[in-house]
This record gives structure tokens, sequence and C-alpha cells, in this order.
């Protein structure tokens, strides 16, 4: 699992086994127990999400709108990501009924890249791994290797926040040339300043950040107007999936060559082989990225977006919790021992790994620029929590406040 989740981030309320039994539709014992796996963590207050026939009807709504956008986007692989959608939405046959297609029409082809680079780089697991749907709504994929077809689970959990948090950061980022020049951002005032001059990206940010506080999650956050610099978007969100794809594919890697590596670890060793599939991760994703020429995941930048804004996303909803529902146990507390280690030491070691493994004429170049690319992150990140810590305390206040009047 690439990030540990919180104990309510996904909310789920799990249905009785023998009815979870009767429902299902696949007669198939294979995709009975795939079926049965996806109804554990299935949450009914987000049935929606898995209907197949509202994609169909969505897509039937939407796709002029799609074709004219692709139209103007000047990315190259969009409008065979539409035809591909449309496509497949007319033939899905679901295998469950948790499927959706565009489990396979938004991941398959990332997959397939992740698989490629992979076996290039003499990672081929032994056993075949297959895409199915995830019924956690939070950002999470997740990796369950078997001793038979091991099953990769991602749906539109991390669909949804990979693609709102792209829109957020290339928000401020395709701002900076407007209100910064071509310099390079040194600081924090630097970024400070762009956020004044374009205030969309950070607000996106902070509305993020509290949706997912109080949700889990980023599905049902709603319509976001398109950013500028479509094609840049699509970079870096094609970047954090990537990423979020290679970091469980190693997983399968793992376990097959480290027997029981999935069950029965120290704390010490579970993070371990989080950590040994990060770093895996950022070599699969480089390998991609040389393929796909998207610079933003040969950079890192893939791993740190993602990460950080888990980071940002966890420590609002900590913030929160803590403040304003005290002795709540509805999260994980920070200081619990976890299974993976700390985001924050995660993302310095994705820095430190792709730095490492950029060839030496290229190295000095791409240490500035993820280093550039962190600091506004942080930036974000920090405004984003003073700017919720400072509500809290007024909330704080205003509570205090009416108690000794009465």
């Amino acid at each position: 699992m690439l990030c540990e989740q919180d104990v309510a981030s996904s909310t789920c309320i799990y249905e009785p086994i023998l009815e979870l039994e009767r429902d299902l539709i696949s007669t198939d014992d294979h995709y009975r127990y795939v079926e049965y796996l996806q109804g554990q963590n299935f949450a009914p207050d987000w049935e929606i999400v898995y209907d197949a026939v509202r994609f169909q009807t969505w897509i039937a709504n939407n796709g002029s709108r799609l074709k004219d956008l692709c139209r103007n986007s000047e990315v190259p692989s969009w409008p065979s990501i539409v035809s591909r959608l449309e496509e497949d939405i007319k033939k899905f046959e679901p295998t469950t009924r948790f499927e959706i297609p565009t489990t396979r029409s938004i991941f398959q082809p990332i997959f397939d890249s992740v698989k490629q680079a992979a076996d290039e780089m003499g990672l081929k697991p032994i056993r075949t791994v297959e895409l199915v749907t995830s019924t956690d709504i939070s950002p999470t994929p997740a990796a369950l290797p078997t001793t038979g077809q091991h099953l990769l689970f991602i749906g539109p959990g991390t669909s949804s926040f990979c693609n709102y948090w792209a829109k957020a950061i290339t928000a401020v980022v395709t701002a900076i040339p407007r209100a910064h020049g071509f310099k390079r951002i040194a600081g924090t005032d630097d970024v400070r300043k762009v956020l004044r001059y374009d205030p969309r990206g950070i607000a996106l940010a902070g509305r993020l950040a509290l949706y997912y506080a109080t949700h889990g999650t980023t599905l049902g956050f709603g319509e976001v107007l398109s950013t500028p610099n479509l094609a840049y978007r699509v970079q870096l969100l094609d970047a954090m999936e990537t990423f979020a794809i290679a970091h469980e594919y190693s997983h399968f890697v793992a376990e097959e060559r480290f027997p029981s590596s999935e069950s029965g670890l120290h704390l010490d060793q579970s993070r371990e082989l989080e950590s040994f599939c990060d770093a895996m991760g950022v070599g699969i994703s480089r390998d991609c990225a040389n393929r796909n020429e998207n610079f933003l995941s040969f950079a890192g930048i893939g791993g740190l977006a993602f990460l950080w804004a888990a980071q940002l996303c966890q420590t609002v909803r900590e913030l929160l919790h803590d403040s304003l529902l005290k002795g709540s146990d509805s999260i994980r507390r920070s200081g619990q021992q976890s299974t993976h280690p700390a985001l924050s030491e995660r993302i310095l070691a994705v820095k430190t790994m792709t730095v490492e493994r950029t060839a030496a004429d290229q190295r000095e170049w791409v240490r500035q620029f993820i280093e550039e690319y962190d600091r506004i992150l942080e930036t974000i990140g920090n405004t984003v929590i003073e700017a919720v810590d400072s509500a809290v305390k007024a909330i704080q206040t205003v509570g205090e406040s009416g108690r000794i009047s009465h």
C-alpha cells in the first residue's frame, strides 16, 4: 500500500459476509474472490461511483465537450484517450459488481508501461498481475500478492486524488512566469508573491485539503474548471499515477523474491519494505519517463507530488480533528506506530534517489529543479496549514468567549 490509510479514511461500513456472498454476480471462482475482496472495502455511501451505467450516461452527455477540449489541448495522446474511453464503455462487461470501465481506460496504459519498464530492469514478477477496481475511496492503491495471480487494486479514489492535485499544482506553477518572470524560485517569498498574483492554485489546494480532512477522499469534490496549460497538467498527472502504480507493482517483486514479506513483519521490516518499493517506484517511473518523454516523471516529481499531497491532507485532517474534535478516535494519531516510514522521510528519500540516479552531466540541473519544485510545494502546504490553524484558533476563541459569557 502506497500510503498508510487513516483508520477512518474510507469510513467503510462492512456488510455481513453471507449478505455479500448472496450479492456476488460472478460465477467464476477467481472473480468471486475478487468481488468478495472488493466488498470488504466497499462504502455503501459511495455506491454511485461504482455504477457503470452512470459512466455510460456521463460519456454520452459530455463526449462532444471532451472532444472539443482535446482539439484545443496540445496533448497528442488525449484524442486517443477519449476514444478509448468511449470504446471501453461501449464494450464493457463487468466481471464483478464493483468493476467500472474507467479502471482499465485510465490505468491500463500506465500499468503496461510500468510492466515493460520493470521487465527491462530485471524486475519481472513470475506470476501475472491483474488490474482490478479498488473500492477504497482513499487515494492509495493496494497490491495483493498471491500464490496465483497477483491483484493490483486501483480506482477512482486514486484517479480523483491525482487529478485534483495536479490541477492545483499546475495552477501555481503556470502562474510563475507571469508573476515572477523566468527567474529561479529562490525562497518562500518568491512563492508567496506568485500565490498573491494568482490565488486560484492555493485556493484549490486549501479546499482540497479541507474536503479530504472531512471525507477521507477527494471523490465527490465536484468539477474544477480546467487550469491553464493542460499539457503540463496531463504530464504531472501521468507522473503521479505512474509512481503510484510502480510502487505497488514493486510489492509483487518483493513478495516473490522474499516470500511472506507482506505479512508477519516487524515494524522496522515493514518500513524497509515500503522504502524498497519507493526506490523501485522511482526507478521504474524514470524508465517510463524516458520512453514517454515525461520530464516531470524523470525528475521524480510524480512521487514527490503524490507523497506531498498525501502529507498535506493528513496534516490538515489531524489538525482539524485534534483541535475541533478532541478525543475523536476516527483517525490515526501521528504518534501511533506505523508500518510506513513518515511521509517527510519518504519525500526526502525520493528526492535523494532521483538525484543520485541521474547521470553526472545532468545531476546538478536535476537537483536544482527538484529542490525548486519542493520549495514551491512546501510553501503551498505551509500556507494552507497556517490558514487552517488560524481559522481553528479563531473558532476556539469564539467558543471560549461564548462559554465565559454564559
